[in-house]
């Protein structure tokens, strides 16, 4: 029995996510649909999810130090469009020679992890933020009142306030 390889129409979708991968689209038309398609599609479809979640992050880190909803669109286009432009980037750079099979993966390694060394700080601190902002509120409290305390104290023994009414008395 043997199996037929048709070539078959790509969806809309596929054909976008090879160009946001950086994909000859007529190499991939040509190809029987399957493996080589599908991981490029992959490629694409990752990059993509990385920039709407830098995206979205961004905008939360950007609504909650400004507390306006313009800035943080603004801060979240701006942002999605640099990890975009970054990792379409790395990974157009980082495709295989076809004349230097022996290169090595390590240096591909050590950028991606970098980047998402980079972005994991920048998603990190603003969900935090967003995530623990109650507790943060409290202990912010807790700091003023006893920052307060501590200043009373500091302000009696400097004064002898205590002595000065016991004085008079």
């Amino acid at each position: 029995m043997e199996v037929q390889n048709k070539k078959v129409k790509p969806s809309r979708f596929k054909v976008l996510m090879w160009h946001i991968a950086g994909s000859d689209i007529n190499v991939l038309r040509d190809c029987v649909e399957g493996n080589v398609q599908n991981k490029h599609a992959g490629v694409g479809f990752t990059i993509l999810v990385t920039t709407l979640v830098a995206g979205c992050v961004s905008s939360i880190a950007g609504y909650t130090f400004g507390e306006s909803v313009p800035a943080a669109i603004a801060v979240g286009c701006v942002w999605g469009i640099v990890i975009f432009s970054v990792d379409r980037n790395m990974v157009m750079f980082l495709k295989k020679d076809p004349e230097n099979p022996k290169k090595g993966m390590w240096s591909a390694f050590i950028v991606r992890a970098l980047l998402a060394l980079l972005i994991s700080i920048f998603i990190a601190i603003p969900l935090e933020l967003l995530i623990f902002k109650q507790e943060i509120a409290i202990e912010m409290e807790n700091l003023k009142n006893e920052e307060f305390i501590r200043q009373q104290e500091t302000k009696e023994e400097k004064f002898n306030i205590n002595q000065l009414f016991a004085d008079q008395y």
